[in-house]
């Protein structure tokens, strides 16, 4: 009796250890798992609320202190209008542009306001359309205080690369320099990458949606060559030094019997 006891124990211990390294993947809703998203999506509005008040009053300035160096990729602070250079996708499954927004260290889709046709075709998915649409925690969060993802002067070469429960590939895109969070997609839309999860989350319909297959965003660094065309460069701060005219050197021709000659002179002179 005694041994089959410890044989029992043995066997929860083991269990509660496999649950803890498999990244708390026993805490996603299965009736999620690679479901098909509705539309149009219902916004739950209390759960966002509730969310968006603790997330305030515990968030910090980390980010800012310790930014994501991801050269000419930036995230900037949403100020009613969209940047030059902001990063979007065009989805096919909902006929429209989204793009890449991020609240805290959760990356998710933004909807312009301009979108007047599909905000016509699903008026109750519209009243999202200013704001951030981000996964956490079981739960979709629309948040007004987010910033956009921008590539500025387009200079950055990047590319949506396959991967697959929780794998991530080089030179992916991270949404906050101490979070292991990446920015991703799938067919439905854009959301976040959490390896430690194993997989893709979707924010839709104040839900969580997840995918074991999904797309990273990535910067291709594998560039072998650049050429640049129309540059202009900013010369009203320049400082413009002058110098009086400076004879450089002399060459002398004489050529009493006017006949044909030929001579070369080389010009050189070094300026400090």
């Amino acid at each position: 009796l005694t041994l089959l006891l410890l044989l029992i124990l043995s066997s929860v211990g083991l269990s509660k250890n496999l649950s803890s390294q498999d990244g708390n993947v026993s805490s996603l809703s299965p009736d999620l798992e690679d479901e098909v998203p509705e539309i149009p999506a219902k916004i739950s509005v209390l759960a966002s609320q509730q969310f968006l008040a603790s997330f305030r009053a515990s968030r910090i300035s980390r980010d800012t202190l310790n930014p994501v160096d991801h050269g000419k990729l930036k995230w900037k602070t949403w100020n009613s209008y969209l940047p030059d250079g902001a990063i979007s996708i065009y989805n096919e499954y909902t006929k429209r542009d989204e793009y890449v927004c991020r609240f805290g260290c959760h990356s998710g889709f933004f909807i312009p306001g301009d979108d007047v046709e599909f905000a016509s075709q699903y008026p109750d998915y519209a009243s999202a359309d200013t704001k951030c649409q981000v996964p956490n925690d079981g739960s979709e969060i629309n948040a007004s205080d987010f910033e956009i993802l921008v590539n500025e002067d387009n200079f950055e070469i990047l590319e949506w690369k396959d991967g697959y429960y929780g794998s991530v590939p080089q030179n992916s895109v991270r949404t906050c320099a101490d979070s292991e969070i990446y920015v991703g997609k799938n067919k439905y839309g854009l959301g976040k990458v959490d390896p430690k999860q194993k997989c893709f989350f979707l924010p839709w319909g104040g839900s969580e949606y997840w995918y074991r297959s999904y797309k990273v965003l990535t910067i291709n660094k594998d560039v072998e060559s650049n050429f640049m065309t129309d540059i202009r460069y900013h010369t009203d701060d320049a400082k413009i030094v002058s110098y009086p005219p400076e004879t450089m050197h002399t060459s002398v021709v004489i050529n009493y019997d006017c006949n044909q000659a030929t001579k070369s002179a080389d010009l050189r002179n070094t300026i400090q």
